[in-house]
């Protein structure tokens, strides 16, 4: 990756556009790719956005369960068991699209909240929603973030807490979006009226997130080598493209959402930005499983990596990426490490996410190359 200058020239754009990084900071195709089965859940229930994570040595996933016709979200946890991966429901976390990160030893999982009200029997309507964050353990509830909020994520630094923030606003039909950062003493610091007011501080915008009418935001974190993040996050805008079934037909009522994910570098004390890199976009991914709706059919939406070692030595040769596809499906990636700087295979914070290179292809039923 190439270092964003501090300003901004001929070469790079004040932000990077979805179309400015898939024209020009493309990863590549992933040919070795596969959608995964899962068993436990209701028969028109659909398993997507997972996260993934190693827990005892074997590889676990959290993945949000959903009736096809449905937003009212509840998290499974998935292990592989002969081959099968099969689902046991964590009953105190109901929310979508599931994230876990290691702080200070204790694992926290979050997602997103939603509010419903009910006009009519069986007919649910989102009023609200933010992102809740829980003991993994306990399964107590640490944090609600501010209402209408997605993509908070936290990351331990160590002597204090690094907190994303994901604010987005539409006024007069433009949507405006961006990446905010700054830390927190502890946890118990962390408040609704803290993300806010990070969250609206000009001064906390990471660099270079987003053109108007764009969004996104961070997904995942990891901690690198010489005290950079690894940040996995995606950027998305709405296309007027057709339908997925005829995507050379105009249609312009359908307004398709475009999702791909992307990595970039952050440094918390300095605030420098690496420039992104589109790692996945539904193009790079054969296959022709269908979306939860035609407007959702170009929806790539990162769960997380599972980086690889081989005998217990550090590799940053490649990695297993999860995702939602569709809003409908699981799918997992075998791509190339997508950072300059080589993963802290010794920080606490990563040790969830790191497993033994052939038992993780083996797990997952990728071949090795």
């Amino acid at each position: 990756m190439k270092t964003f200058p501090l300003q901004p020239n001929e070469e790079y754009p004040e932000a990077w556009s979805y179309e400015f990084l898939e024209g020009r900071m493309m990863q590549g195709t992933a040919p070795r790719s596969c959608i995964m089965n899962f068993e436990g859940i209701k028969e028109d229930e659909m398993v997507y956005n997972p996260c993934p994570f190693v827990m005892d040595g074997e590889l676990c996933l959290l993945g949000r369960v959903e009736a096809h016709t449905s937003e009212i979200a509840h998290v499974h946890q998935f292990k592989n068991h002969d081959g099968v991966w099969r689902s046991q429901e964590l009953s105190f976390l109901n929310v979508q699209d599931p994230f876990l990160t290691c702080i200070q030893n204790k694992k926290i999982v979050g997602g997103v909240a939603l509010d419903f009200s009910e006009p009519f029997p069986g007919v649910y309507i989102i009023e609200n929603y933010r992102t809740s964050f829980y003991d993994f353990e306990t399964k107590e509830k640490i944090i609600d973030g501010p209402d209408g909020m997605k993509d908070i994520r936290l990351i331990d630094l160590g002597d204090k807490i690094g907190v994303f923030t994901r604010p987005r606003t539409e006024e007069e039909g433009t949507v405006h979006s961006s990446i905010q950062f700054s830390t927190a003493p502890s946890i118990a610091d962390i408040t609704a009226e803290l993300i806010t007011t990070i969250s609206i501080d000009p001064m906390k915008k990471v660099s270079g997130f987003f053109n108007d009418n764009e969004w996104g935001g961070v997904n995942a974190v990891y901690h690198l080598q010489d005290g950079w993040l690894g940040v996995l996050g995606h950027i998305a805008y709405y296309s007027e493209q057709g339908t997925a079934e005829s995507p050379d037909t105009a249609h312009t009522d359908l307004h398709m959402r475009k999702y791909a994910a992307i990595a970039f570098e952050f440094h918390p004390e300095t605030h420098e930005v690496t420039h992104p890199v589109i790692i996945l976009a539904r193009s790079h991914v054969p296959s022709d499983v269908k979306a939860k709706r035609d407007d959702l059919h170009h929806v790539i939406f990162p769960g997380g990596f599972i980086f690889l070692q081989h005998a217990g030595k550090a590799s940053d040769d490649e990695v297993l990426f999860f995702y939602g596809l569709g809003d409908a499906h699981v799918g997992v990636s075998a791509l190339p490490y997508p950072f300059h700087r080589g993963l802290d295979h010794d920080h606490p914070a990563n040790q969830i996410f790191i497993m033994e290179h052939d038992k993780a292809l083996a797990t997952i039923g990728l071949s090795k190359e």
